[in-house]
């Protein structure tokens, strides 16, 4: 049976490194000066970073879509 870091790293991970990937240079370098470098950052870090990023991510969205007209 796998152990909840192997869980977090298996799946977590490569999440968080998509979701880091929609944010804006800005954004990435805030969350990499709270968390640090996803591959290092701690495993009990993880399920933060990934729900800052996730909630970052839907604001972005509104934003783009108000600025645009659309």
């Amino acid at each position: 049976m796998k152990s909840d870091k192997e869980i977090l790293d298996a799946y977590l991970r490569p999440e968080l490194v998509k979701l880091l990937a929609q944010c804006s240079e800005s954004q990435q370098r805030k969350f990499k000066r709270i968390f640090g470098e996803v591959k290092t950052m701690p495993a009990e870090k993880i399920p933060s970073a990934v729900a800052l990023c996730e909630r970052t991510v839907k604001n972005i969205e509104p934003h783009f879509l108000r600025k645009h007209n659309l």
